[in-house]
């Protein structure tokens, strides 16, 4: 069933008041099949040993059914990539089974008929497919893989012909920034949404080498540029209006907002969503490892009230809640720690980036 996002923002809002987990984040692996340069998670079997290993279909299971008796309607599978797991069709199908609603996160290379089926069979809310670019030589760069730029497209089809309800993800890096006009193009010739990322997270979960982001101006202004591809004549008129009049923007379908003015962890991470990562720690989000609690050991709810009480405790910079920009900033506590090392830290990259997106909107018509 196709989810409905006002229904879902209301839940959320109402959920974060009173710090009940209502969404959550299930990580089933950090193993891909692709090799992306700026990956923040994708470990191999060697650099997964001293960190931990993956649960088990029968403890996601067990974990599962704690989510349900708290509370926890929406579910996002991600990874790595969460169809590396050959029990994904287990997993999928007994979560359903419990009436979540369930979302995929996916590089869409490994989608084949049998989890097609499944889908045609069980509905996902939706399967947010990241595209990387719109031909050969982009994944090439970008990915170390040419051919899965096919396997992708292909997969696209045949969620399309399944009538799985689908959503375009494309994360924008000095390895294809010129591709991104033509993943545009790619979304609208077949009718998708599509959301563009130029923001991109210091890896602090893994080791690796530097990143491959856009200076700071340069993403800034593209994530405004993109919204004439992302948005609706209609919502970017109010996005444009909303800058210039400096009040919060409208937000899009699919967008979890809980608003500018909340203190501390802004957005529905720690509030009312969680995130389980692969080898059995939890954390508000993935972008930002602490704090950490244990579910699997201590239980989900006695985990839940610990991370809840911890991120309420989390410092936040004063200058950063006083920033006239601070509705239209991407800066939360997870930014501020992954850039500064503090999450009361003035994260540089991102209040530049803001600037930039602010400029460039507000000077459009």
């Amino acid at each position: 069933m196709k989810q409905d996002y006002p229904i879902r923002q209301m839940l959320l809002q109402r959920a974060a008041l009173t710090k009940d987990p209502i969404s959550g984040i299930l990580e089933l692996t950090p193993r891909c099949n692709l090799r992306c340069r700026m990956c923040y998670i994708r470990m191999s079997p060697e650099e997964m040993a001293p960190r931990g290993r993956e649960r088990t279909l029968a403890e996601w299971l067990a974990i599962a059914e704690e989510l349900r008796n708290a509370g926890v309607v929406f579910l996002l599978l991600t990874g790595g990539e969460p169809l590396l797991r050959p029990d994904f069709p287990q997993l999928y199908r007994a979560l359903a089974g419990m009436g979540f609603s369930i979302s995929l996160n996916t590089n869409g290379t490994l989608m084949n008929d049998e989890i097609a089926a499944l889908f045609r069979e069980l509905p996902p809310a939706a399967v947010n497919l990241t595209l990387y670019g719109a031909g050969e030589s982009a994944y090439g760069r970008l990915c170390g893989d040419e051919q899965a730029f096919h396997r992708a497209s292909n997969a696209i089809a045949l969620l399309q012909a399944n009538g799985t309800a689908l959503r375009l993800n494309t994360t924008v890096t000095s390895c294809n920034q010129e591709e991104l006009p033509r993943i545009a193009a790619f979304a609208k010739a077949r009718s998708l949404p599509l959301r563009v990322v130029t923001y991109l997270f210091p890896p602090l979960r893994r080791d690796g080498p530097g990143m491959e982001r856009l200076p700071p101006e340069e993403a800034g202004a593209l994530s405004a540029e993109s919204r004439r591809w992302t948005d609706d004549p209609e919502l970017l008129a109010a996005r444009i209006a909303a800058v210039k009049a400096r009040v919060p923007e409208p937000c899009a379908p699919g967008e979890d907002c809980l608003g500018g003015s909340r203190e501390g962890l802004r957005c529905v991470a720690g509030n009312c969503q969680f995130w389980i990562a692969w080898n059995g720690e939890m954390y508000p989000c993935g972008m930002m490892p602490e704090p950490v609690v244990y579910p699997f050991r201590d239980g989900f709810l006695a985990a839940w009230r610990a991370l809840t009480g911890s991120c309420a405790k989390l410092p936040v910079a004063l200058d950063c809640e006083a920033c006239s920009l601070k509705s239209y900033c991407l800066a939360c506590a997870a930014v501020a720690r992954a850039e500064t090392g503090r999450t009361d830290g003035i994260p540089d990259y991102a209040c530049r980036l803001t600037e930039a997106y602010c400029r460039t909107l507000g000077n459009m018509e």
